[in-house]
């Protein structure tokens, strides 16, 4: 157990010397948490402002585009681009399932289990199958922010998924470098730098809260040790009462180490889904897992409700098979 605490202590003397030095250049350094935010189970958010964060123009080319385009951005060279949605796509609409991938022997980690009446329990073997497959990030932003907290989870061997918000932010723009550690600091895999980032086009020019997802790639086949989710998009009755796990990073419980939070579906939307499971801060960005089903993700944390009743996470729906394919 020192063994691994002083690794984890090395690990993030190493993350923190690499952010300063990227910071000291920035014209405005703050440090703040993945902030959860409130707002109704409808509709876009009206205090959101572009301000600087496009360049002139990329508005104007993105505002037409169908809401299932995405937009990227190159972390090493800092370029903007976006993909027009392929209509070609709309044939895939009876896919309902990616395939997961599992390192080794499955069966030997019971992964899910009811603890009590504990609603977040801690996860402290990290670094093994299938906790492995969810990473605690470290962003930083074009106007000099540094966030430590935020998680997102393997889809592939070189792709995460997480919350568009944590790749496009509200008050600080694009992310301009983003860390990636499986199993988060408290783990042995190594921390890698992402080589891009996506989001869709509703996000970026709308703030439009039911496109609030993004993907991380990186530049080597991470996923290959970690194992992956497949995505699952489940229908109204498989979703309907069904008892969902949500996996993340919550600040509030020490940065950097995993919980699970375990409750009910209790909203159902065309393209969110609320729960009774418990997820702060940090949290956001992590999979919705049927336990029954674990091995494939049904949605993705990414705020708190309108009310104390549920927590909300975008549903896994052929929009999102669409730009995961369209950008994987």
């Amino acid at each position: 157990m020192k063994k691994i605490m002083n690794e984890a202590i090395i690990k993030f003397l190493i993350i923190a010397i690499v952010l300063t030095v990227i910071m000291v250049t920035s014209p405005l350094v703050a440090i703040s948490n993945d902030s959860q935010i409130e707002y109704d189970f409808s509709g876009t958010n009206p205090d959101f402002s572009l301000e600087e964060s496009l360049p002139d123009g990329f508005l104007d080319d993105i505002s037409d585009l169908d809401p299932r385009s995405s937009i990227s951005r190159d972390l090493r060279t800092g370029e903007l681009s976006y993909e027009a949605f392929q209509p070609s796509f709309e044939a895939l609409n009876e896919i309902v399932k990616t395939e997961p991938f599992t390192p080794g022997e499955e069966s030997l980690i019971d992964p899910f289990r009811i603890i009590g009446q504990d609603e977040r329990t801690q996860i402290t073997n990290v670094n093994a199958y299938p906790w492995s497959k969810h990473a605690f990030l470290m962003i930083t932003y074009a106007n000099g922010v540094t966030e430590w907290g935020g998680t997102a989870f393997f889809v592939n061997e070189r792709t995460l998924m997480t919350a568009g918000h944590l790749l496009f932010h509200q008050r600080h723009g694009w992310a301009s470098a983003v860390w990636v550690v499986p199993g988060g600091p408290f783990s042995n895999f190594s921390t890698h730098q992402a080589a891009s980032i996506v989001t869709t086009q509703p996000w970026v020019s709308q703030n439009n809260w039911d496109f609030d997802y993004g993907l991380i790639r990186l530049s080597s086949n991470v996923g290959n040790q970690t194992g992956w989710y497949g995505l699952w998009a489940a229908s109204d009755a498989q979703l309907r009462d069904q008892r969902v796990d949500v996996i993340g990073f919550p600040v509030d419980r020490g940065n950097g180490t995993m919980w699970r939070g375990n409750g009910f579906i209790n909203r159902i939307g065309p393209r969110r889904i609320g729960f009774t499971a418990s997820a702060t801060p940090g949290m956001s960005g992590g999979p919705v897992v049927n336990p029954n089903e674990w091995r494939w993700a049904v949605g993705m944390f990414f705020a708190s409700g309108a009310t104390n009743a549920y927590n909300q996470g975008i549903r896994i729906t052929q929009e999102v098979f669409y730009f995961y394919l369209n950008n994987r």
